[in-house]
């Protein structure tokens, strides 16, 4: 299979699967609610959102982000969280090439992506998220692992495997056990400033680079770490700067917006409605403060980074290649 038509599945199948995240990303958090609980519904007017207006991406940009029947605003997460996969496989697929080797990192990707927001919207991540994504990342690892040769066969990849698939695992695990032990230690040590969610995505993120490199869970961490940081500055400025326009609003802006009282029901798929990402109905997200932000994003973002470029990265280390 050629290179090119890998990647048109990998965009087109990618849609669909970035479609799928958003009901999960909407209804896991929801203790009362199912993920499998019927089709989606448009949480201001509660008509059932048709085929034609669930298609990724494509439905939002038809209707201008507006729900068909009541004109109610589909935040613009939905279509970001649609393409998120497809790019995300990309990058994955120009990483490790149309190989086996390719498929524990398709996995990965909606792992991270759902994780990632709704650590963004309710400082929290699912254990439902975290440990299928453990548990089937090693079995994928597992399996790729039995075909050690074609896994060595490149020299710019994979530098520090040996060639057996016993060390291939091992490497997983202990990467797997070193990120989790970084992370516990610095929440044992200061548990106000991490969540133990995060202790547990680092469990999948040191999985993958343990796999690639026993040096790559440092490194990650540390890139996440600088990532974080920076995010977090850019946040306290960015609250600082609109501090004094929430101090003093301008007449009648409490009036400006109708927001649905009823308590949606469903997801919105794809052109479907936010359950409340921008204030609409539905979902009441979290409020960044100058004290607490998600970690979550930056622990995928950097290992992602890692990802990507782990050979420079493992170079560096080598002082060269």
């Amino acid at each position: 299979m050629t290179t090119l038509l890998v990647a048109i599945l990998l965009v087109l199948f990618g849609l669909v699967i970035g479609s799928f995240l958003n009901v999960v990303i909407h209804r896991l958090p929801r203790e009362d609610t199912k993920i499998s609980s019927g089709r989606s519904q448009c949480p201001s007017c509660h008509t059932q959102i048709s085929a034609r207006d669930n298609i990724p991406v494509v439905s939002w940009l038809a209707l201008r982000g507006r729900c068909r029947h009541c004109g109610w605003r589909i935040p613009v997460r939905y279509p970001l969280v649609e393409l998120s996969v497809p790019v995300l496989w990309l990058t994955m697929l120009w990483t490790w090439g149309a190989e086996l080797r390719l498929v524990p990192f398709l996995w990965l990707v909606p792992v991270l992506v759902s994780a990632s927001v709704i650590d963004m919207q309710t400082m929290k991540i699912p254990k439902k998220i975290v440990w299928p994504g453990f548990v089937v990342g090693l079995i994928l690892i597992s399996v790729v692992s039995l075909w050690p040769d074609e896994l060595t066969s490149v020299p710019e990849l994979f530098l520090s495997w040996g060639d057996t698939t016993r060390d291939l695992i091992l490497h997983a695990v202990l990467g797997a056990a070193m990120y989790f032990g970084f992370l516990f230690i610095a929440w044992f040590a200061y548990p106000k400033g991490m969540g133990f969610g995060d202790v547990r995505l680092a469990l999948v993120l040191g999985l993958y680079l343990g796999w690639i490199d026993l040096r790559l869970p440092l490194l990650g961490l540390i890139i996440s770490s600088f990532l974080g940081a920076v995010g977090g500055v850019i946040i306290l400025l960015a609250q600082r700067s609109e501090a004094p326009a929430a101090a003093e609003p301008a007449a009648g802006d409490t009036a400006t917006t109708v927001e649905p009282t009823a308590e949606p029901t469903t997801e919105p798929g794809e052109a479907g409605a936010d359950p409340g990402n921008d204030g609409e109905a539905g979902d009441e997200p979290t409020r960044l403060t100058k004290t607490a932000f998600p970690f979550g994003p930056w622990l995928a973002l950097g290992t992602f980074v890692a990802i990507w470029f782990h050979h420079p990265l493992v170079c560096l280390l080598d002082r060269g290649c």
